[in-house]
């Protein structure tokens, strides 16, 4: 089996070398850690991009023709890493066609060379993007295959609906809410797993019995529908740590500990895609983790409904925590839908369960795809379509998972 980024040898290699506050993407290509797990056909390593970068307007590319543009909130999966400046990679849900990246470093290099060493918030707007609109028709062909699934793309891919503007002429761009320097400072990019786990939250708090059973019986329809491709991990409550109100800018401070971060970092490089049970209700919280999770909200519009379901369990106990159970539903029916990766609003189960069967199943096809480099950007690699997995697994911390 394909062997996972080794994250804690990584990050204590970086720390031998004076690493510091870098953050785990710094700290692993400081490492050198994810060299040793190459796979054909298979990225060495995946961020999520926090920034804008528009390779069809860079000059310094070292091939405009195979240069790839990004935004924020893409998920960038990278095959080869050239040298300090330049990757080579493939952007989740663009295709399998890869192109030069610009490191992190690279980047921010050239974002202040564009800004004039500034790293303010910018205060420029305008009223049309033409750089969003390319590349919201670069994946056009799939959001077609999708239409009759009833799936938008841009939920798929992390992509809120969220509209930026960006100065013409500019190769590189940051959104107002992102800040490169202070005690709050953002890396452009942040390490992700090579396929994203899945959170599922609702109707109401975590941990609750009318809650737990509808969830578990949409992950059980998943685990059926994709046995391939689904693992179930139970996250005890000794592996979630404090919420983000007593946690620092630095993403070393997760809300889970490394124990899960480093499994399904480990699980995602053997093609599975891992969904988290755990009692976690934060969600700023769960999308600042570095396992950049897929939040799954399943909507109950109505509080009656609920307090009809806690009352035919017939659990006394159950019942006394009616009142808190329908004040934490209201609070997640509040949230913006721009809080989820998917919202399942229709009280029926059967057609939640072909909803989140459908947005699983488009998302996996994407993040799994064979990735293809132009024998014209020369790295010296042939890439193959990596092997299957043909066993679906349930991880408990602390378990034998040796065999």
């Amino acid at each position: 089996m394909a062997q996972g980024i080794d994250l804690e040898a990584g990050i204590a290699a970086a720390r031998k070398k004076g690493g510091g506050r870098m953050s785990r993407l710094q700290k692993l290509l400081a490492s050198g850690a994810y060299e040793k797990h190459a796979n054909p056909g298979r990225p060495l390593f995946t961020f999520r991009s926090n920034v804008f970068y528009f390779g069809h307007m860079d000059t310094e590319v070292p091939s405009q023709a195979n240069s790839i543009s990004f935004r924020p909130h893409d998920f960038i999966q990278v095959v080869e890493v050239v040298d300090s400046n330049w990757w080579i990679g493939s952007v989740v849900g663009q295709g399998d066609q890869c192109g030069y990246v610009p490191s992190d470093t690279h980047w921010l290099t050239r974002y202040r060379g564009e800004t004039g060493g500034i790293s303010r918030k910018s205060t420029w707007r305008a009223s049309v993007s033409r750089e969003s609109q390319m590349l919201d028709q670069s994946a056009g062909d799939l959001e077609r295959l999708l239409q009759d699934k009833g799936v938008q793309l841009d939920h798929i891919f992390n992509r809120t609906g969220e509209r930026v503007d960006t100065p013409p002429h500019r190769v590189t761009f940051a959104p107002s809410s992102v800040t490169f320097s202070g005690s709050r400072a953002i890396r452009p990019y942040k390490l992700a797993p090579d396929i994203r786990p899945a959170v599922l939250l609702g109707p109401s708090r975590a941990g609750s019995k009318v809650t737990d059973s509808l969830q578990r019986a949409l992950v059980g329809y998943l685990c059926l529908s994709f046995p391939q491709a689904i693992e179930v991990v139970e996250v005890p409550p000794t592996a979630v740590r404090m919420t983000r109100g007593s946690r620092s800018a630095s993403d070393d401070t997760d809300v889970f500990d490394d124990v899960i971060i480093q499994h399904v970092y480990q699980s995602a490089r053997e093609g599975k895609l891992c969904v988290l049970h755990c009692d976690v209700d934060d969600t700023a919280a769960l999308k600042e983790s570095t396992l950049t999770p897929m939040l799954i909200f399943l909507r109950m519009p109505n509080a009656q409904v609920l307090t009809k379901l806690i009352r035919g369990l017939g659990d006394r106990e159950e019942t006394k925590t009616t009142t808190q159970q329908v004040n934490a539903l209201e609070k997640f029916n509040a949230l913006p839908n721009q809080t989820w990766n998917l919202v399942l609003p229709r009280s029926k189960l059967d057609v939640s369960c072909y909803e989140i069967g459908a947005y699983i199943d488009a998302y996996y096809n994407e993040a799994t795809l064979p990735l293809v480099v132009d024998p014209e950007l020369d790295t010296g690699r042939q890439l193959l379509t990596p092997g299957t997995i043909t066993e679906t697994m349930m991880f408990h911390p602390g378990a034998d998972t040796s065999q």
